[in-house]
């Protein structure tokens, strides 16, 4: 088995040892598990053009698989590259979180199957529903924080492997081609990883916070989405309920409550 780490590399993170530490840990895993490790770290390029670079690489190696990292992700744990291994897909990803609000689930499902995720991205709406669960997943969106790819499944596609489209980022619009190739993107939902300062710990906090925060500023256009849906959560100046944790398991639990109290009388 031969494995190509691949990560563009922009240094945006201030603390490099921490997605350095997860690459080794996923790398001296590899190796004990007997396969062979090359590496492939295009400094400062575009996205699309590091990635075409990552995978022209794997190809010409003869790699059988790409481990494609982000440089601002880390986290990583002593069996995670075996856990995407031996779910044997040709396209599995770890999951993270959006590094800005809303700090959503960087993985997702459409609503309307026949919308491109293009389009979503370019349109205001609630089109994507967030994976939840556990283990392994089908999904529509995900981005490649630390993806494994079968370097088999480029021979699906044409040179180009990755277009940069305008105002759509990479990630959508990679998996929109994938999607028309027939390939189906999947992810591991017991893989959750850090962005910079981002944590599946910290999350929800950041984002009650920043949602409030923009609320009371009156920072979010009133005729979006995004505001109608913070308003019903936080009131429009950002107060109600200020010292609850919105999207708690427990407070669905006594939202639930009130409201069958409210029908019940």
């Amino acid at each position: 088995m031969k494995i190509l780490i691949g990560c563009p590399t922009f240094g945006i993170d201030p603390d490099p040892r921490r997605w350095m530490t997860s690459m080794l840990t996923a790398s001296n895993e590899i190796v004990r598990m007997g396969g062979e490790v090359n590496y492939c770290f295009p400094y400062r390029k575009g996205v699309c053009d590091a990635d075409n670079q990552i995978v022209k690489t794997a190809i010409a190696i003869e790699a059988d698989y790409i481990l494609r990292l982000d440089d601002d992700i880390w986290g990583v744990q002593r069996g995670d590259i075996t856990k995407l291994l031996e779910a044997d897909k040709e396209f599995i990803s770890a999951v993270t979180f959006t590094n800005d609000f809303p700090y959503a689930l960087m993985a997702g499902n459409k609503k309307d199957k026949s919308m491109s995720l293009k389009y979503i991205r370019s349109n205001d709406g609630n089109f994507l529903d967030e994976i939840t669960g556990h283990g392994i997943q089908t999904c529509d969106l995900t981005a490649t924080p630390f993806t494994l790819w079968k370097v088999s499944m480029f021979d699906k596609f044409l040179y180009p492997f990755f277009v940069k489209e305008p105002e759509c980022p990479p990630d959508s619009t990679f998996c929109d081609k994938c999607a028309g190739l027939g390939i189906q993107p999947y992810v591991h939902m017991d893989i959750q990883l850090n962005h910079r300062e981002v944590t599946p710990w910290n999350r929800l906090h950041l984002f009650n916070s920043r949602a409030r925060e923009l609320l009371m500023k009156r920072k979010l256009d009133p005729t979006t989405a995004i505001y109608k849906k913070m308003a019903d959560m936080f009131g429009e100046d950002g107060l109600k309920d200020l010292l609850s944790l919105k999207g708690t398991l427990e407070e669905e639990k006594i939202k639930n409550e009130n409201t069958n109290s409210n029908l019940s009388e």
